[in-house]
């Protein structure tokens, strides 16, 4: 049987960073396991790009916040 309970004040506040955790691992796997299936679909030659019209400068500006210090 599972018992649960609500986690109030300073337990909340305990286990909130490992929940953080846990959710920016969860992320992390998600995006290895949706490239593992890329890697596959490559590899059976069955890999579908499809193209859209975009705002590449948007794009570009994105990229570069992601990666400046």
């Amino acid at each position: 049987m599972v018992s649960s309970r609500v986690s109030t004040g300073l337990e909340a506040e305990a286990i909130a960073p490992d929940t953080e955790d846990i959710q920016r691992f969860a992320v992390r796997m998600n995006r290895i396991i949706g490239d593992l299936v890329d890697v596959v679909s490559i590899d059976a030659e069955k890999l579908t790009v499809l193209t859209d019209d975009c705002d590449c400068s948007a794009l570009v500006s994105e990229a570069v916040e992601a990666f400046c210090p």
